[in-house]
């Protein structure tokens, strides 16, 4: 995604269950969503149900150098906006 302004949220584990149903919640109430997933079928599965809302990244969360690399991707795209 390019950089975004309005509102943004970050969601981690967004690719399924709870984190999911968070998501698209979110998207639906006209946020832009930046979450995690474990595969990248979760990925291509959240962008066409939140409209293009949700830009999930695989990523695995118990590794540090995982989460400051999606970390920095969501502060790239957000640039001075920040997260809501």
């Amino acid at each position: 995604m390019s950089k975004q302004s309005g509102r943004s949220v970050a969601v981690s584990g967004a690719g399924g269950g709870l984190g999911r149903d968070i998501a698209l919640q979110l998207a639906a109430k006209g946020y832009v969503v930046f979450g995690t997933a474990f595969a990248p079928a979760e990925v291509e599965d959240l962008k066409e149900a939140s409209g293009g809302r949700a830009s999930l990244t695989v990523c695995d969360i118990t590794k540090p150098q995982a989460v400051k690399a999606w970390a920095d991707g969501v502060s790239d795209a957000l640039g001075d906006a920040g997260l809501a």
